[in-house]
């Protein structure tokens, strides 16, 4: 993109952050990357080939370097009861991307994306989603994230149990470095 306007790509980089870094926006589609990229694009009047190139190239990036932490696969592959809902405020197109790299179709019971819901996590209606298909109660689940107020919050306040992974934040129940740990908090 840099090359072609004849700008500096950082420039660019910078003008695009700060685009994302400004928008408050609860729903998801105006936070989606497509979207700031359109911003982006009309301010330096870039075709829409351009655009959806730049998208393309987010895309096929996003799909090449994108690896799974703290052994996640464990926790899905391993037969249990459980259900597992992957609660993500991503667009369904750029979660499709993720789950099908690492084979993840069929890992979960539900998946609930920012589409299905329209506002940004934290929002009771992905939880309320999730309880309902299954007939759960809020109590009865386990609320896992590696963000205490966008994952793990609101579940926790309906008496459920708040794991975070990866970071330290005492708010949570527990906090965790791998999906393995998951064993010795619940009966798998």
């Amino acid at each position: 993109m840099g090359q072609e306007l004849e700008t500096d790509p950082m420039e660019l980089f910078q003008e695009w952050r700060e685009l994302v870094n400004n928008n408050h926006s609860e729903n998801p589609q105006d936070r989606y990357l497509r979207f700031s990229l359109q911003e982006l694009g009309n301010k330096y009047n870039f075709t829409d080939d351009l655009k959806e190139e730049l998208f393309d190239t987010f895309k096929e990036e996003l799909s090449n370097k994108l690896k799974l932490i703290n052994n996640f696969e464990f926790i899905l592959k391993k037969e249990t009861q459980i259900k597992k809902i992957l609660f993500t405020e991503d667009v369904r197109e750029l979660n499709e991307i993720k789950v099908e790299k690492f084979g993840l179709q069929n890992q979960f019971d539900l998946i609930i994306n920012g589409d299905d819901v329209g506002y940004m996590k934290p929002d009771l209606k992905y939880l309320q989603i999730g309880w309902n298909e299954f007939d759960l109660k809020p109590e009865e689940c386990a609320y896992i994230g590696d963000r205490w107020e966008k994952d793990c919050e609101l579940g926790q306040e309906m008496g459920g149990i708040g794991i975070i992974i990866g970071r330290k934040d005492e708010r949570a129940d527990f906090e965790i470095e791998s999906f393995e740990e998951l064993e010795d908090i619940l009966i798998l």
